[in-house]
């Protein structure tokens, strides 16, 4: 048999290749001992001095290529249902000052590759994505000078991944390079997502509720933003399912409301990884009870931190910290949980809590770190936690407020305390009440 063109190869006619492995069927394809390579793709070709604008509604499918010229978006516009508008490789969108544009259960899709990237640049608004019928899917794309904002369906416990990110990178935003709304999150593929010279001291750099945490791939990058802070934001901070908060080189910032862990239908798991550090408003409450209606829904939370810089750090989100600055950690009927290596920085402020517990007279239940609750017999234990430090708690360091026949147990054997100003461990409730012994458990 001949040799294929181009190439000094000769091949039994006995032997098709169809018959032969993958692996061997590569090698006949070779040049000698070195394996054929697929050429560079050819660079974007230079602006030609064509602009083209843009300033109407997509209302069917369009294509805007990369070939020289510059789409000019003058004025905002909407892709409009069931269109989807595509950008080709290389394509160059220079977007006017303050407009946007906007998806109504429409696409955008960009279609970029390595060596050939897609292009937005512009003091603008950015892309926003209006439900969860809406999807945007960028690949090989740069983001510059706006936002990408998506909305999800208002559903408690199931994310709508409606946007797709890989290999992009989000950079000069005045404000948050990347909000996730509602149930909007990330689509499991995305990857490689660099947020760069993005947000303020006070916005950080990306927005989304609290289950959208799971969609984050762990190959995101953050380089020259004012604050690298991720913030948990939504009407309820409600976790009804398992949500991880991965290390992904920034801190987590959970927005004015309590984050509630806890759920009717199942035991949804907060797990917090080493090195994370996580600041809060106000009260992190993992689990429900309301013993008058007989209502137990149970939560957990696994924070186990590793030792020195990949210990977890739960401390408050003011700019200028004090203790009392957060409520703390209230474990409420969260058996299960185990917290190791963690730091609980700030904590004891007013938690709205008035226990029946024997904590010394005239003490509130403000404490940095609260378990259990009256008539519940908490099943949590001194194994479930290990290296724990209550630092700077304007109010009692763990307040036991379960309700058991005698005091005890001792949690305190895996803590250190330091500025603690109530007790190490108040007294827990009594069946029998407190009588003339209320005090502190472990001083």
């Amino acid at each position: 048999m001949k040799g294929i063109a181009g190439v000094g190869l000769s091949m039994d006619v006995k032997t098709p290749v169809g018959s032969l492995g993958f692996a061997a069927s590569l090698a006949l394809f070779s040049c000698g001992s070195m394996p054929m390579q697929m050429p560079p793709p050819e660079p974007c070709p230079e602006l030609n001095g064509t602009v083209v604008p843009h300033s109407t509604d997509v209302t069917t499918d369009e294509r805007w290529d990369g070939d020289g010229v510059v789409h000019e978006v003058t004025s905002s516009f909407t892709v409009r249902p069931g269109a989807t508008l595509t950008l080709g490789q290389c394509a160059l969108i220079r977007v006017s000052p303050r407009q946007l544009i906007t998806l109504s259960s429409s696409t955008l899709r960009a279609e970029g590759i390595a060596g050939r990237p897609v292009r937005f640049e512009g003091n603008w608004l950015g892309v926003r994505a209006l439900n969860a019928q809406s999807f945007i899917n960028l690949t090989h794309t740069t983001v510059s000078g706006g936002q990408l904002v998506a909305t999800g369906a208002n559903e408690p416990t199931a994310l709508s991944p409606t946007v797709r990110l890989r290999h992009v990178t989000l950079e000069n935003n005045a404000g948050v390079a990347l909000k996730l709304e509602a149930s909007a999150a990330l689509t499991d593929d995305s990857e490689e997502v660099t947020i760069a010279r993005s947000g303020t001291s006070a916005t950080g750099v990306l927005e989304l509720g609290p289950l959208a945490l799971n969609s984050l791939p762990r190959s995101m990058h953050f380089v020259g933003n004012p604050l690298t802070e991720i913030k948990v934001k939504a009407g309820v901070l409600a976790i009804e399912r398992d949500v991880t908060i991965k290390n992904l080189g920034a801190s987590y910032h959970f927005v004015f409301d309590r984050v509630r862990v806890y759920s009717a239908t199942g035991s949804p798991i907060l797990t917090i990884e080493p090195g994370v550090t996580a600041r809060f408003d106000d009260m992190l409450r993992i689990g429900f009870t309301n013993v008058g209606s007989r209502t137990f829904q149970r939560g957990r939370l696994v924070a186990v931190g590793g030792p020195g810089d990949d210990r977890i750090l739960l401390t408050s989100a003011k700019a200028t910290q004090l203790a009392g600055d957060w409520p703390g950690v209230w474990l409420e009927y969260a058996a299960g949980s185990r917290l190791e290596n963690v730091i609980i920085d700030k904590a004891g402020g007013f938690n709205g809590l008035v226990s029946s517990n024997c904590k010394p007279d005239g003490s509130s239940d403000a404490a940095a770190l609260n378990v259990g609750w009256p008539g519940v017999i908490y099943e949590a234990g001194p194994n479930d936690f290990a290296n724990v430090t209550i630092r700077q708690s304007a109010g009692h360091g763990i307040n036991a407020m379960w309700e058991a026949d005698g005091f005890g147990s001792d949690l305190t054997l895996g803590f250190t305390f330091e500025s603690v100003v109530g007790c190490k461990q108040t007294r827990n409730a009594r069946f029998i009440g407190c009588a003339n012994e209320a005090g502190c458990f472990v001083e």
